[in-house]
């Protein structure tokens, strides 16, 4: 069921994956200049800053006999495939073209790719959040963890789909380009999958919407009003997303065509834009299996922890700001060297050390990128290692959050359980979620006349918070990156 309820994920993915990939080459192959492309990816952090919560808010309140989220999912897959539709029929229209139709073919591009990032970015809300309304408590977070094995797979898919030669198989037909064949595959994917978990997973309308006027400005107002107010650990997460997307946005975006760049030096070329494609699909699944190692890695350091301090971490009252145990005295039998390798161990072996350990892991083969010019197989290494990074940043931060959320909703429930029903706490949230009755069912699903709950609220704002401090560095990043581009093009 799990199964089913994410699936979708693996289908936005992979969409977006074959726009990561292709798109910024594509592009470049109009005529778009580098400082150019800067702009066009815009399109992602403006869809995570408005789409999303825009989205979030509206079907919080739908009352389609559907449910809240499946209208959602099923309008913007279809503006989805239509985009993409559009963009396989000019995958192969701008040969020689002349120039003014190059120009609105690349005017029509960049409008194709805001319109797709808002259609994915559409669908990856609703997603979310009926995961959270369908899924029973006790088992969010292994829906989390299938959630983030689908946008792995995903990754791995999108990836070796650029990599094999498309134009060879029967699918693409004679004289297809690899771009159009991978933009048919896209569409028949994320059709598919978006379908099946529309079909399969089953919402209980919303009778009434208790949407006010100002049900759009609200939530934003609520949550620019709480960024002050961030507990001390949920600030360090931000903080440390703030600074470190500063560099995951250019990488994400500029790796493939700089490993292809790396293949004949013109990042135009088909077959160094399949290396980019090889280097990213090494990427993807290192980073898929550092997704699975990752939970036993931490398991073992907190068997090393010392017994008193079990139940402390990062996000604990009692825990330190970065999860290291807490000090106690050795035992009787052990040396000190001893006691002090296994309190060191156990410390590096946390998650937020080993998150810190990803961002040095990180900056290194950033730094090593200047050591492989001309070389491919060494650029596709630094790509693939960096998965290990990728990996950990897509783990730690959201368990860490996970974490901190469960504790506010254990000292909730202990010590206000009465208020979780009041009208107060159901005018009051961002996103409707599962009645506190409904959590504990078999298959639980919106109750439509039960309020949403305050821990609902409380997760929600944490986590749009952290989703503003992922996007706005993008928006600094991309600025200097066009002055980058345009100070290069002068040269």
């Amino acid at each position: 069921r799990l199964i089913l309820l994410t699936i979708s994920l693996a289908g936005m993915q992979f969409t977006w994956t074959v726009e990561l990939s292709y798109g910024t080459p594509y592009l470049l192959s109009l005529g778009l200049p580098a400082w150019g492309m800067a702009l066009v990816w815009l399109a992602g952090p403006l869809s995570g800053l408005f789409i999303q919560p825009l989205v979030g808010v509206l079907s919080d309140h739908s009352t389609h006999w559907l449910g809240r989220r499946r209208p959602f999912m099923i309008g913007a897959g279809l503006g989805g495939m239509g985009v993409a539709g559009d963009l396989t029929h000019m995958a192969d229209g701008a040969d020689g073209a002349d120039a003014l139709l190059r120009r609105v073919t690349i005017a029509v591009a960049v409008l194709s790719f805001y319109c797709l990032d808002f259609s994915v970015n559409a669908v990856q809300a609703s997603c979310r959040a009926l995961i959270v309304d369908i899924t029973p408590a006790h088992q969010q977070g292994l829906a989390s963890a299938w959630a983030a094995r689908m946008i792995g797979i995903g990754n791995v898919l999108g990836y070796a789909a650029g990599y094999v030669d498309l134009t060879q198989l029967w699918l693409a037909g004679a004289g297809v380009s690899q771009l159009k064949a991978l933009c048919l595959i896209a569409i028949l994917f994320f059709v598919a999958t978006v379908a099946l978990t529309c079909v399969t997973v089953t919402e209980t309308p919303l009778r009434h919407s208790h949407a006010h006027a100002n049900a759009i400005t609200a939530p934003f107002v609520r949550i620019w009003d709480a960024i002050g107010q961030l507990p001390q650990p949920i600030q360090c997460i931000c903080n440390t997303q703030l600074w470190s997307w500063m560099a995951w946005f250019p990488f994400l975006f500029y790796a493939t065509a700089w490993v292809g760049l790396q293949y004949d030096h013109d990042p135009r070329v088909q077959q160094g834009t399949r290396a980019g494609a090889l280097a990213f699909l090494l990427y993807s699944l290192i980073s898929l299996a550092t997704g699975f190692a990752l939970p036993m890695i931490a398991a073992m350091g907190r068997a090393l922890m010392p017994a008193s301090s079990l139940s402390s971490t990062m996000l604990a009252p009692a825990a330190s700001p970065w999860g290291a145990p807490a000090t106690e005295a050795p035992e009787p039998h052990a040396g000190r060297r001893a006691a002090a390798w296994r309190a060191w161990s156990a410390a590096q072996l946390t998650m937020p050390a080993l998150w810190a350990h990803a961002h040095f892991l990180f900056a290194a083969m950033l730094l090593l990128t200047l050591l492989a010019e001309n070389v491919l197989p060494f650029a596709t290494a630094i790509v693939a290692v960096i998965g290990i990074s990728w990996g950990t940043c897509q783990w730690v931060p959201f368990s860490l959050i996970g974490e901190y959320v469960s504790a506010q909703e254990t000292a909730l429930h202990a010590s206000s359980s009465v208020s979780l029903s009041t009208p107060a706490a159901s005018t009051a949230a961002v996103s409707a979620s599962t009645s506190t009755a409904a959590l504990g069912s078999a298959r639980p699903s919106v109750s439509a006349a039960g309020p949403p709950s305050a821990t609902s609220h409380a997760a929600g704002m944490v986590l749009g918070i952290h989703n503003i401090y992922i996007v706005l560095p993008q928006f600094a990043s991309t600025l200097l990156s066009t002055l980058v581009f345009a100070l290069h093009a002068r040269l």
